[in-house]
């Protein structure tokens, strides 16, 4: 309300004509005033109240001054505009641009809580506000609800796992809320091998796997180095026997190596371990390697060193059906292993065609009835033979008599 005034401070409207304008402005402090800002004090008999006045900008320190013509102007006393209840959220400080997965954002994002004129709320150290992944696919890492002080909720160690661009939403209830500048996160440093396509499950001996091993270089949340390239990965062979074949190292383009040529020769179960470094390594799934096609013929148990004539040999011969990298052939049930004397003279008797079970010929009843040295070829069709060492026939017991040499036609009385 304001009055006309004489020069002790008395009210007075002598002197006032009929009409006369008042201004009313804000002399101190942030604005604007709004409302009707000019009245006549000569309709109010010297006072008037100006009562739609408001300022929407809350702060200390502010003054309003009146003026008329021919009046002296009247300044208020300083007073404090108060902000109202929250009504949105606003980000202050934004999460940085560009961050490391598993780092927390520096600088921390800091969140206002905003009245509906835009002024901070300082009065509010009670509201709560939450940080949630919008654009993105992981989860928000950290403290992720904040009470506000004074009116700004800091979140001081939010992070993010996955590297990818994500934005953040910040909300509190029925308040509006507010999101984001994009955040692009970009992975950690390297810190492990993960295996994307593994060998296959089965495979041949001495054939090149289908599909080969490709090993990824990840950060320690799974995430791609697309950034590594020139890395060396080393595949060695982990469980089995026998050594794995073809080019052991590849070389990473865009945080991947893929393997070209991997093979494994010996007919067992595998793994692989890869290795580059001091990063943790990854090892394969099982291979089953089976044999390759049958190739030749071995003898891991030779006949008897020595027999006697028509005596079954003490130790029997036992054929393999092998691969060329002498896998045993061990689903072959119908290769048939035949044995013959090879040196020495004289038929081998006994059962002398073996068809094989498992890949085995197991020989029960060989023997040889000429006292000699021998050794027993053993053939199949189509696969490379293999030959017996030494096998001495003895004699047996004597059993009967012989002429060694006949007589001779001759004269009587002469010697025969």
């Amino acid at each position: 309300m304001v009055s006309s005034q004489d020069a002790f401070g008395n009210n007075s409207v002598i002197g006032l004509p009929a009409s006369v304008n008042v201004n009313i402005s804000l002399s101190a402090g942030t604005g604007p005033l709004q409302g009707t800002t000019t009245m006549d004090i000569g309709a109010g008999n010297g006072t008037i109240l100006f009562n739609d006045l408001r300022i929407d900008a809350a702060g200390a320190g502010k003054q309003l001054s009146v003026s008329a013509g021919g009046l002296s102007s009247g300044s208020s006393a300083t007073f404090t505009v108060t902000p109202s209840a929250a009504t949105s959220l606003a980000i202050q400080t934004q999460p940085p641009a560009t961050t490391t997965a598993g780092a927390s954002f520096s600088p921390a994002p800091v969140v206002r809580l905003l009245d509906s004129f835009g002024n901070l709320v300082t009065t509010d150290s009670s509201t709560v506000v939450t940080a949630t992944r919008n654009a993105g696919t992981a989860a928000l890492q950290g403290t992720t609800s904040v009470t506000a002080v004074g009116g700004l909720a800091t979140f001081a160690n939010l992070s993010y796992n996955k590297a990818e661009t994500i934005t953040i939403d910040f909300g509190s209830g029925s308040l509006a809320g507010t999101t984001s500048g994009n955040v692009t996160v970009s992975p950690a440093a390297a810190n492990k091998l993960t295996i994307v396509t593994q060998p296959p499950v089965t495979a041949t001996a001495g054939v090149t796997f289908t599909p080969q091993p490709q090993i990824r270089i990840e950060d320690q949340f799974g995430n791609l180095r697309s950034t590594d390239s020139g890395s060396v990965i080393t595949a060695t062979r982990g469980a089995g026997s026998g050594t794995l074949q073809g080019n052991l190292n590849a070389t990473t383009t865009g945080g991947v190596a893929t393997f070209t040529n991997l093979s494994h020769n010996v007919a067992t179960n595998i793994t692989i371990v890869f290795t580059s470094g001091s990063l943790n390594s990854a090892t394969s799934g099982t291979i089953a390697v089976n044999p390759a096609p049958a190739h030749h013929l071995a003898i891991p148990t030779q006949p008897s060193a020595t027999a006697t004539a028509g005596v079954a040999f003490a130790q029997q011969p036992l054929i393999r059906v092998e691969d060329q990298f002498n896998n045993l052939r061990a689903a072959d049930n119908s290769t048939v292993v035949t044995a013959s004397r090879n040196a020495g003279s004289g038929t081998l008797q006994g059962t002398t065609s073996i068809t094989a079970a498992s890949g085995l010929a197991a020989f029960t009843n060989l023997s040889h009835n000429v006292a000699t040295t021998l050794t027993i070829d053993f053939t199949a069709s189509g696969l490379i033979g293999a030959t017996s060492s030494n096998v001495v026939v003895n004699p047996a017991p004597a059993a009967s008599l012989a002429f060694v040499q006949q007589p001779v036609d001759m004269m009587a009385g002469v010697a025969i």
